[in-house]
């Protein structure tokens, strides 16, 4: 099988580096995981770790602190389904404290997304927020509202010349009237390998999709994943779904 894609990493956020230790961190919930990359994250809720429980009161005050290992693209707090802040720091350093009233949180969790500018990503575990008041209204964007993108208007790129190899693969492994108006996007150099990054839409749903083909290999690896950016709140078995419902015509 040449699907390509494993190596994620889980950290475990624990105050000394034993047994006991590792292991009551886990039953606490205290971590978080990243595509490959070794990103250091630490995101805290009025003083607990991400993955406590959070009785909300009058405020909630969200601590990041992330040092990544190339600059970071774009980091997101995501509360329930609305993303709440994000910030684009085009560094691998971030600080910052987000401060909110109660009735302004628009969810039950609370969790970071932090991503590279080489393609890389790392999910703080959230934090589960308790409240006795409902949840407001809010005109915050959904966390996953897909970008707007014209496949046949994209220029040509440096991964323009892997498309004829992937077509060719895809002819030979796959069903290729299911992947329709592959776009080549660039040129991504990950932990696992460097790839070209193709867009698609696949099936007869048009449901988006990415493709990376890690072109590197004697036997080249591909790893497909819907949509177009990256959605790892989801379980990939409910997702599926949650993508048809959204994009059926």
């Amino acid at each position: 099988d040449s699907a390509y894609g494993t190596g994620p990493v889980t950290a475990i956020i624990a105050p000394e580096l034993t047994r006991d230790s590792l292991w009551q961190s886990i039953e606490d919930r205290n971590t978080y995981a990243t595509s490959g990359s070794r990103i250091l994250l630490k995101v805290t809720g009025n003083g607990l770790y991400a993955g406590s429980d959070l009785l909300l009161k009058d405020k909630l005050e969200i601590s990041i602190r992330c040092h990544a290992c190339e600059e970071i693209e774009t980091i997101e707090l995501i509360i329930g389904e609305h993303t709440a802040a994000s910030w684009h720091p085009n560094s691998p350093d971030f600080v910052e404290n987000v401060r909110m009233d109660a009735d302004q949180v628009p969810g039950e969790w609370a969790y970071v997304r932090v991503s590279q500018t080489d393609g890389e990503y790392a999910w703080s575990t959230p934090l589960y927020i308790q409240r006795d008041t409902p949840l407001p209204s809010t005109n915050l964007p959904a966390w996953n509202d897909q970008e707007s993108l014209q496949l046949d208007a994209m220029a040509q790129n440096d991964a323009t010349p892997y498309l004829s190899a992937l077509v060719a693969y895809l002819k030979l492994e796959e069903d290729p009237d299911r992947f329709r108006s592959i776009t080549p996007v660039g040129v991504l150099k990950l932990s696992m390998g460097t790839c070209a990054l193709f867009y698609c839409h696949w099936s007869d749903e048009k449901l988006p999709m990415s493709i990376r083909w890690f072109f590197e290999f004697d036997i080249p690896k591909i790893r497909y994943d819907l949509g177009w950016r990256d959605y790892g709140a989801y379980d990939e078995n409910d997702l599926g779904p949650r993508m048809m419902a959204k994009y059926k015509a």
